[in-house]
């Protein structure tokens, strides 16, 4: 993937939060997706300073995104609990869950374990790795070069072993 690709997945997000403040003002009213952009574009541009001065990466955004997802999606398991009881929790989980498709629309399209398995034969039939259960490093490694952000590391593990166990 490119430097401008990397670049555009930032400017997305940062047009995107831009314009929901823009339309909060106009509005004169709080806006969830004003908000939750403005927080993600912070601790991107901190994880990039934080690492030397960096330009942002791609990967900055979508590992910034995977960990804020993964906390949402703990605090909405959590929240359903006490959904029947209380309409604050209503009102959390409701907000939780729009959060949520707010965040994954800026992910790249997750790959599924049928996409994974052909992927993986792929980088086994052309030769460079061996169909080894020791090899999952290196399918691993190959995968990321490849396909990053595009899956989940647990699913992709899965794949793999599957792969290197026929």
């Amino acid at each position: 993937v490119s430097q401008s690709r990397y670049d555009f997945m930032f400017k997305t997000i940062k047009e995107n939060w831009i314009n929901a403040r823009k339309l909060a003002i106009t509005n004169k009213e709080f806006d969830i997706k004003a908000k939750l952009l403005g927080t993600i574009v912070s601790e991107v541009e901190k994880k990039a300073k934080d690492d030397g001065q960096r330009a942002v990466t791609n990967e900055d955004c979508i590992s910034t995104i995977k960990k804020f997802l993964k906390n949402l999606n703990e605090v909405k398991e959590t929240t359903k609990a006490y959904l029947t009881t209380s309409e604050s929790a209503d009102r959390a989980y409701k907000q939780i869950t729009k959060e949520i498709m707010i965040l994954e629309d800026f992910l790249p399209k997750q790959m599924t374990k049928e996409e994974l398995v052909s992927s993986i034969n792929d980088i086994i039939e052309d030769g460079s790795i061996e169909r080894n259960p020791r090899n999952l490093g290196a399918i691993m490694k190959s995968l990321s070069s490849k396909f990053q952000g595009q899956y989940d590391g647990r699913l992709a593990k899965e794949a793999a072993e599957e792969c290197l166990n026929k």
